[in-house]
């Protein structure tokens, strides 16, 4: 993974290994005209990569497919070798996510 902010954990509560990722973001300081006003605070700007969930689809068999507008994440979970897998792709940077 690359152009993101991802972490690995075992989630006890849900016995399952996770890993989550969040989109980066990056500060752009706005041009100031020095028009005696003060600067405002820099535009903070993050993409997030593209993602082919059919992809992942024809891959894996997905116990679960789950979109959370309240939280703004995507949330997948499957089981692989014995073990149960999750991947959370948030859509809002970590940066952000405290604000909302």
């Amino acid at each position: 993974l690359h152009g993101c902010h991802h972490e690995y954990c075992f989630d006890s509560d849900a016995e399952a290994h996770v890993l989550e990722v969040w989109p980066v973001g990056i500060e752009e300081p706005e041009e100031h005209d020095g028009n005696g006003h003060h600067e405002s605070d820099p535009a903070l700007l993050y993409e997030l990569a593209e993602f082919d969930f059919l992809h992942v689809a024809k891959e894996i068999s997905a116990d679960e497919f789950h979109f959370s507008q309240r939280r703004s994440i995507f949330e997948i979970a499957w089981k692989e070798g014995g073990d149960n897998l999750e991947l959370r792709i948030h859509i809002v940077p970590a940066e952000l996510a405290d604000d909302l």
